[in-house]
């Protein structure tokens, strides 16, 4: 009788890992994609899925740390955790409108840069 209590403990506590790294996964997935949270709600309601509304998710701020390079005269950013290629533009205000189009439907895009990665390149 143990083994088969400390069987099913094993048991649940492996399908909850599972289930929280294949959440991770997939979560990983649809930011390298760029799917955005919004974008997925609509998937669903098209098929037919009844959605609850968050309304707090709708004003959220989505931060975007960022560095930004200089290459004769044309602007690049990139994303300051795994230096993945964002966007490039010719001027400070081109830029900053592509790198936010990236990030449509994730609420207030803010792009931050600290000085040592490049924000007296953007500064107004």
């Amino acid at each position: 009788m143990e083994y088969l209590i400390v069987a099913l403990v094993a048991g649940y506590i492996g399908w909850r890992a599972n289930n929280a790294l294949n959440t991770m996964v997939q979560a990983e997935i649809f930011k390298e994609l760029g799917i955005t949270e919004k974008q997925l709600i609509d998937i669903a309601r098209k098929k037919g899925m009844k959605i609850e509304e968050d309304e707090e998710a709708d004003s959220e701020e989505c931060k975007v740390n960022a560095k930004i390079e200089q290459h004769q005269g044309v602007l690049y950013c990139f994303r300051k955790d795994d230096d993945k290629f964002l966007d490039q533009g010719r001027t400070r205000d081109e830029l900053i409108e592509r790198v936010r189009e990236l990030y449509k439907g994730q609420g207030d895009v803010t792009i931050v840069v600290t000085p040592e990665d490049g924000a007296d390149l953007i500064r107004s």
